[in-house]
């Protein structure tokens, strides 16, 4: 019996949002099922209909256009009747299409906007002939399995956004959305499409289960398996929701306090300030410090502001932790408003940690 070489093969799992029923963090997650890891990679999408293109023979060109780019594979999502863009690759085509701002209008006025297109990535190790390993893995069973997998690991995925995306009252777990369509393709080892576009799903609209803030609740009542900064400035924007004021900017404060210091520490490194200066800096100098002075230096003036907002907040938490300040001290609406601030800083201080990483 001959014995086959391991090889792979990629497959790809997509589903489209509208843009009303959608609102997923973007980005390129890890998402844990059991003992699995997924890769999820989440953006906003413009969506062509080739039919539609085809009726306004003025326009076609714009099409015939998209689809002759060379790089029209990694900016793109295959699907047989739809051309599917990122969102930012549209509009950057459409601007260096044509200077007929009256076309680009039509074009535009064709085109669906600010779709949202979630996909995962399976990778499948098998030896001898491809076409029979995707006959038994993705046969009528496989399919139901792989649809199974993608809504179970948007679903764990839209319970992160909830957790992280407060407040929850105006959130809506994965059950309410309703998606124009899940599919699948396989792409070989050379970068290939290896199949035909696979329909799993043309059209969803699940019945609804739970609401975001009761989920919320089992879930920071059973623990967790998210980021804990994240979850801390989540419990913070909580916490405002029910005007425990105190215990908001505690828990915005202890969020800012874990990311702050690997902050600083990649931006040392990056100046070649060696690991020994580094923990002494962490160490010795107090929040109010890093905040006033490094944070300033690292970023530029136009985030100072938010900064200084997050110094007035340490400040609070100070005095609530040492002085006993209580909660009929603080005014309602400055404290509303420092935890905005440091919500926002934790977003600047969460992309500059992914920018340089």
């Amino acid at each position: 019996m001959k014995n086959h070489p391991l090889s792979n093969l990629y497959e790809y799992i997509y589903g489209i949002f509208e843009p009303f029923e959608a609102s997923f963090l973007c980005g390129t997650y890890n998402v844990h099922i059991n003992t699995k890891v997924y890769s999820l990679d989440s953006h906003e999408i413009a969506i062509l209909n080739n039919q539609s293109f085809q009726l306004f023979t003025e326009l076609l060109p714009f099409l015939n256009y998209i689809q002759s780019q060379h790089d029209f594979l990694e900016n793109s999502i295959p699907n047989d009747h739809l051309t599917i863009l990122n969102y930012d690759y549209y509009q950057k085509k459409l601007e260096s299409f044509s200077t007929d701002e009256l076309m680009r209008k039509k074009i535009t006025h064709l085109t669906k906007h600010h779709y949202q297109c979630l996909i995962i990535n399976i990778q499948h190790n098998f030896s001898g002939d491809p076409f029979d390993y995707l006959k038994k893995k993705r046969d009528e069973n496989g399919v139901k399995k792989a649809l199974d997998i993608f809504l179970r690991v948007i679903k764990e995925f839209q319970d992160y956004h909830i957790l992280t995306e407060a407040p929850y009252v105006y959130l809506s777990d994965i059950h309410f959305r309703k998606t124009d369509g899940i599919f699948s393709y396989c792409i070989d080892e050379k970068g290939e499409i290896f199949t035909k576009i696979r329909p799993l799903l043309d059209l969803w609209t699940p019945k609804k289960t739970a609401d975001a803030k009761e989920k919320a609740t089992l879930y920071f009542n059973h623990g967790n398996q998210y980021n804990i900064s994240d979850m801390l400035m989540a419990r913070a924007r909580v916490y405002v929701e029910q005007k425990s004021y105190s215990l908001a900017i505690l828990h915005a404060i202890m969020s800012l306090e874990i990311v702050i210091p690997e902050v600083i520490e990649l931006f040392l490194k990056q100046k070649t300030i060696n690991q020994n200066s580094v923990d002494d800096l962490n160490k010795y100098s107090d929040l109010s410090i890093r905040l006033k002075v490094f944070l300033k230096i690292i970023f530029p003036s136009m985030f100072h502001d938010t900064i200084d907002k997050v110094s007035v907040a340490v400040t609070f938490r100070n005095k609530i932790m040492h002085a006993g300040f209580k909660e009929s001290d603080l005014n309602n609406a400055e404290t509303v408003d420092l935890i905005n601030h440091c919500y926002v800083l934790k977003k600047i201080l969460d992309k500059y940690i992914e920018e340089v990483h």
